[in-house]
């Protein structure tokens, strides 16, 4: 009983453990911020874009910036710490450019 008992606990510890990691981790940015990016931001779709989402992330572990927060609030970041500064934008090849409607 004693030994059922203590496993019981130390299995429950290392749940506990698990899920203190989960929550630890940078919360995810939220869907759609890559199309907002451009809107707002007037990037090109592209690999800069990733780049972009991931100089964020980083942010978001380091703790300088919140995870879990409302698109806006990442456009300010950009903005603010000028992240699209250092930034290699690269056009896809197949996309193809429209005209000006100029």
């Amino acid at each position: 009983m004693l030994f059922r008992s203590l496993r019981s606990i130390t299995e429950l510890s290392g749940r506990i453990t698990a899920l203190a990691e989960v929550d630890a981790a940078p919360k995810a940015l939220p869907p759609g911020l890559g199309n907002l990016l451009m809107t707002e931001l007037g990037l090109p779709p592209g690999k800069h874009l990733g780049d972009l989402r991931t100089k964020l992330l980083a942010l978001c572990a380091a703790g300088e910036i919140e995870g879990g927060r409302e698109p806006a609030y990442y456009i300010e970041a950009v903005q603010s710490r000028a992240l699209t500064q250092d930034l290699q934008i690269r056009v896809p090849k197949n996309l193809k450019q429209m005209p000006s409607s100029d």
